[in-house]
């Protein structure tokens, strides 16, 4: 049973929700210095436009990434406690 939780608790997921949660905030603040660089004249409304739905687009893409893995964990976490209600009511399982 303790080699189960372990494969269940994995910090995978852990890691690679951190990891995906910087990129979404190293996106949301280069978008912030687009703004910044529009507004002081640096570039103009077509590349901040351009650069603002590539990195909206890539924002999306790692915050379905972040709900994919949250369904993932939930789902783990059912099968554990359907696994634990197993193990405590003495049920024998032959796979």
């Amino acid at each position: 049973m303790k080699k189960v939780n372990e494969a269940i608790n994995n910090n995978q997921d852990y890691n690679n929700q951190k990891k995906i949660k910087e990129e979404i905030s190293k996106l949301e603040n280069k978008l912030s210095n687009l703004i910044d660089l529009q507004l002081e004249g640096s570039i103009s409304k077509e590349i901040l436009n351009q650069k603002n739905q590539e990195i909206s687009n890539k924002i999306k893409e790692y915050e379905q990434q972040l709900k994919d893995t949250d369904n993932i964990e939930l789902n783990r976490k059912q099968k554990l406690k359907q696994i634990d209600k197993i193990s405590n009511t003495g049920v024998r399982i032959d796979i």
